[in-house]
């Protein structure tokens, strides 16, 4: 029902358009639709004369139950590390921040990004344990910060070694790089 009263609404609201065969082929102006509601369905009919009928569909089966107060089955999605470091960068104005997620199912999910007082940049990547930047988890981005306006980029990574982030800024105009070494690591 939701689901019919949403198109319903967002045709009304768009109207309808068409365009002449004319040798300028020019838009005509926009007019709004009549929206008739019957029992087998909805009946869009538009100034232009195009008409449009939209029959209601059966509801769905209802979902089953969950399970109150245990753990679901693995079926390789269950969070097993969760990672975060968040801080300001020295000598910017921006600061930065980093989550990891490792789930069972052997993959991580890492999203990184600079943000400042009116801009944030960000991204974030999916890899699988046989990627070779499974363990290290890194995230680029664009976002220039040094000199010219020339295309400087952002390399975000877990290091393994200390379990500390690397954010390295690479640019041909300079380069900059840090270690967040106050991370909150949940297992």
């Amino acid at each position: 029902m939701k689901k019919m009263l949403l198109i319903i609404a967002l045709v009304a609201i768009a109207g309808c358009t068409s365009r002449t065969e004319g040798e300028n082929n020019a838009a005509i102006p926009q007019a709004s639709c009549t929206v008739y509601n019957s029992e087998s369905g909805v009946e869009i009919e538009c100034p232009d004369g195009s008409r449009a009928t939209v029959k209601h569909g059966t509801n769905g089966s209802q979902g089953s139950d969950g399970v109150n107060g245990q753990t679901p089955s693995n079926n390789g999605s269950n969070l097993r590390h969760y990672l975060h470091c968040e801080t300001t960068l020295s000598d910017t104005n921006l600061s930065v921040y980093y989550r990891l997620a490792t789930f069972e199912g052997d993959y991580t999910f890492a999203v990184a990004g600079v943000y400042g007082t009116q801009i944030e940049v960000n991204n974030s990547l999916i890899h699988p344990a046989r990627h070779e930047d499974y363990e290290s988890s890194p995230v680029y981005f664009t976002y220039d910060l040094a000199g010219k306006p020339n295309g400087g980029y952002w390399k975000i990574y877990y290091n393994a070694d200390n379990h500390s982030i690397i954010v390295n800024y690479i640019d041909i105009d300079e380069s900059y790089s840090w270690e967040l070494t106050d991370c909150i690591l949940e297992d």
